[in-house]
């Protein structure tokens, strides 16, 4: 069940870090991409278990670049 979703759960985990940054940042949501740009990188593996695992760096850049 948890390979199924895997993808919907990285979907959610996007939208909770985006919603959180903008809230710590003290702007609306909608404004946060004038604010911030976040960008990732991600890697899926399979355990030796056989579920996925997530590897990420995500990068927070400001409007203006680096």
């Amino acid at each position: 069940m948890w390979n199924a979703h895997a993808a919907a759960l990285w979907a959610r985990f996007m939208l909770r870090l985006r919603r959180t940054i903008a809230a710590a940042a003290g702007v609306p949501q909608r404004l946060l991409s004038q604010v911030v740009r976040v960008s990732y990188a991600k890697v899926a593996e399979y355990q030796q278990r056989g579920l996925i695992h997530f590897h990420a760096v995500i990068r927070l850049d400001g409007p203006a670049g680096p």
